[in-house]
């Protein structure tokens, strides 16, 4: 099973965006998936145990440590994406790793879409955009002056903008 740390040295790339290690060996296993995904200069692995997640932050090499250890022991298969990639590891039953690398034809096609700014909070695209001047809205009080929306109107506010 040496060959599985030099398959995941492949796919951290400067672009890898997210991995999914799933397929647990034992169908009973209290651990149904991994999630890897780059978050402000170290790796951000999402372990889903029944009903909870479980987050922890890593550096690279601890990491693929990690990974290898389940894609050994607990899991089967784990896929991964970067910006013109998709890679996949499949463990067979008696635990010979195959590695595949695919070429993605375009970054519409792709089902995962990756967001550069590593932000858990993204801005609401809404029609009329917050801290836009719009008098009638701050005659009615849902917005103030500087265009801002007043907490206690932030409904009023997303349901003007549906």
């Amino acid at each position: 099973m040496e060959k599985i740390p030099e398959y995941l040295n492949a796919v951290f790339t400067d672009s890898f965006y997210k991995m999914v290690i799933s397929k647990p060996r034992d169908k009973a296993a209290n651990i149904k998936k991994l999630e890897i995904t780059p978050f402000k200069g170290v790796y951000q692995l999402a372990r889903y145990e029944g009903a909870q997640v479980f987050h922890q932050n890593l550096s690279k090499t601890e990491t693929i440590e990690i990974c290898a250890g389940y894609l050994e022991d607990t899991f089967m298969q784990a896929n991964a994406w970067d910006a013109r990639f998709e890679y996949s590891i499949m463990i067979s039953k008696n635990g010979k790793p195959t590695f595949f690398k695919k070429a993605k034809k375009t970054t519409a096609s792709c089902r995962l879409n990756p967001d550069p700014s590593n932000e858990h909070n993204r801005k609401k695209k809404y029609i009329l955009e917050e801290g836009t001047i719009i008098q009638p809205l701050i005659d009615m009080g849902v917005l103030n002056a500087n265009g801002q929306v007043i907490k206690a109107k932030y409904d009023k506010f997303r349901q003007i903008n549906r």
